[in-house]
């Protein structure tokens, strides 16, 4: 019967590729409605690998929109979640900053009322809300030790792929010519989201290595350290250099001092590599990327509304600029677009993270879920701080796992029952 289904949907679809993925699709929603655990694991799993098919798989819709494997993959994540939620009653306004979350969505979508381009706008609003739902998923479904762990190592295998596909970049010289350099962009589109998807990869991975682990998971993690930092290298992201290093600052804080040395190495062998001054030395030409980003802020400002409480509508920001470029600072763009009381509530949305997840690290608990908070705490400072300077709340691929991280993560501070394999904490932080 299913061979048959197949058959059918290839005859509709003669792209093989495309009929493989409406099979995928379907199998996929029928996951979410019987087991949402494995189906969430899945998602995670095979979410970072998603955005390269974009180069071979990929429809037009009226109005230009562009539907790609990754976005109808975040529809039907949103639909057999939805039912999922509603069906199975979960209690979503209990979990962490859920009210927080649903109120930056409500904003966004008061928004169409005012908004240029609907569909743009309807196409923006749509990846929030995927965000979102993987939020409450993961939040529901983090119900154990076992499930909290099976979703983390769905996360650190998910980068497998975009890790092998950026290695096979650096070594035979196949990425994206950009700025001067030939950058390793693994499964995505651009090398900065890889790059920042990375710093998630390598924050859990150093954070890790603390626990106590059997010789073949901290191999594991080795390699992971080794082949992903490898990879963050030749994305020649400049920012995300910055992030790995924040990783380092705050592991030797949060759990050994010592690695302030290796941070000291870090820095000097940045300092030291040609390759990577290079990267630098734009910043001292005529026009730089900070000049760059300088113009496109000054265009962005000269666009606001009037009244610049409400703001122009979710997407208006590459809309309005003359060469429909992103802006490069996703709080001015929340500004633009969503006005002074959608980026009043985002601040607010930061802050209340960010106080969630220290207070998860000073939490006196389970040597695992210390590790993990240290790791998600890291990658909460690094990607607040670099939205400054780089698109990261608009890229829903980075979303996606940002917020399965922070949920995990503040659902295991909840939790005591780890087993005691992982060790003990040497010196745990206390109220």
């Amino acid at each position: 019967m299913f061979l048959a289904a197949t058959a059918v949907l290839l005859c509709y679809f003669p792209n093989p590729l495309l009929g493989a993925s409406v099979v995928i699709m379907i199998l996929l929603l029928v996951l979410f409605l019987v087991c949402p655990l494995y189906a969430t694991v899945l998602s995670l799993v095979i979410r970072s690998s998603l955005d390269i098919t974009k180069q071979v798989f990929s429809v037009y819709a009226p109005g230009d929109l562009q539907i790609t494997a990754a976005n109808a993959f975040s529809f039907i994540l949103i639909i057999g979640g939805t039912i999922y939620i509603l069906a199975h009653r979960v209690p979503f306004l209990k979990a962490p900053l859920a009210k927080l979350l649903l109120l930056f969505l409500a904003i966004s979508l008061i928004h169409f009322l005012i908004v240029d381009d609907l569909a743009l706008s309807l196409m923006e609003f749509m990846r929030f809300l995927s965000a979102f739902i993987v939020y409450i998923l993961v939040w529901d479904s983090a119900q154990n030790s076992k499930n909290i762990r099976m979703i983390v190592n769905a996360i650190l295998i998910s980068a497998v792929i975009p890790v092998g596909a950026g290695i096979y970049q650096v070594v035979m010289d196949r990425g994206q010519f950009i700025t001067g350099f030939i950058r390793a962009y693994g499964t995505f589109v651009h090398p900065n989201p890889f790059a920042f998807y990375l710093v998630i990869i390598l924050a859990l991975a150093v954070n890790f290595l603390f626990l106590k682990q059997r010789p073949l998971i901290r191999s594991a993690l080795f390699g992971v350290i080794i082949l992903g930092g490898v990879c963050l290298l030749f994305s020649f992201t400049r920012t995300a250099w910055f992030g790995f290093l924040m990783v380092i600052f705050l592991a030797a804080f949060f759990q050994d001092k010592r690695l302030f040395w290796l941070l000291i190495v870090l820095v000097l062998v940045f300092s030291i590599l040609t390759p990577l001054r290079s990267r630098f030395y734009d910043l001292s030409t005529s026009f730089n990327s900070i000049s760059h980003r300088l113009y496109i802020w000054r265009g962005g400002l000269a666009h606001l509304p009037s009244v610049p409480l409400l703001g122009r509508g979710l997407g208006s920001f590459v809309l309005l600029d003359v060469h429909q470029e992103p802006a490069h600072n996703d709080y001015l763009r929340v500004f633009l677009e969503l006005g002074a009381l959608g980026l009043l509530e985002y601040l607010a949305l930061s802050v209340a993270l960010l106080v969630k997840l220290y207070a998860a690290i000073r939490r006196p608990g389970s040597p695992y879920g210390y590790s993990l908070a240290c790791a998600t705490f890291s990658v909460a400072v690094i990607f607040l701080t670099s939205s400054v300077l780089s698109n990261i709340l608009f890229r829903p691929v980075l979303q996606w796992y940002f917020w399965a991280l922070m949920a995990v993560t503040l659902k295991a501070s909840e939790i005591e029952e780890f087993p005691s394999e992982f060790g003990t904490i040497k010196k745990p932080l206390t109220k």
